[in-house]
């Protein structure tokens, strides 16, 4: 795996090191370090799914969930409720630190979750945002073809290919 992404990586595990020991949300403990099965249990219990945390400047519990890179508690939330397109405390999605942490398959689980929900979809009856996680994580196995160029990208490289679309999109908002 290639250094820049392994950084990034570590640096996300520092930071999410920083928001469980400054939180005192179960919630937020149970996304970090906890099993998946705690946290269906805590927004069962009514845990809200959109909660910001204050020690980390407003970032989201689908944040936090997208800087550990747990596709599967992403979804979870999201089934709860979780909105993938709301923007935290610096006007960043949970795709995009997904990103920045070098997480490449939870971040292109949050795109095809932000995709649908800007068409105002969701999973189809019977279905769920964890299946479609489970779907992702398989086609990042394997590999894919990019749905923007076209390209078949193996799943090593899919950070790499996903980030120069993020930086051609960025260019050209800066440019309009």
């Amino acid at each position: 795996m290639d250094e820049t992404i392994l950084g990034a990586q570590r640096a996300a595990d520092d930071a999410l090191r920083f928001i469980t020991a400054n939180s005192r949300d179960p919630l937020i403990a149970a996304l970090s370090n906890g099993t998946l099965l705690k946290v269906c249990a805590l927004l069962d219990a009514g845990a809200n799914a959109n909660m910001t945390v204050p020690a980390a400047e407003g970032m989201t519990a689908l944040g936090v969930a997208a800087l550990g890179g747990r596709v599967e508690a992403c979804a979870v939330l999201l089934d709860a409720g979780a909105d993938p397109r709301r923007r935290m405390g610096d006007e960043i999605t949970a795709r995009d630190v997904a990103v920045n942490a070098g997480r490449f398959t939870t971040a292109k689980f949050l795109e095809e979750t932000e995709r649908m929900a800007n068409m105002g979809m969701r999973p189809g009856p019977g279905q769920s945002y964890l299946e479609l996680a489970w779907i992702t994580m398989r086609q990042a196995k394997q590999g894919e073809t990019c749905r923007d160029c076209g390209a078949r990208v193996p799943s090593e490289s899919s950070f790499d290919h996903l980030t120069s679309h993020l930086r051609q999109v960025e260019r050209s908002e800066a440019v309009g």
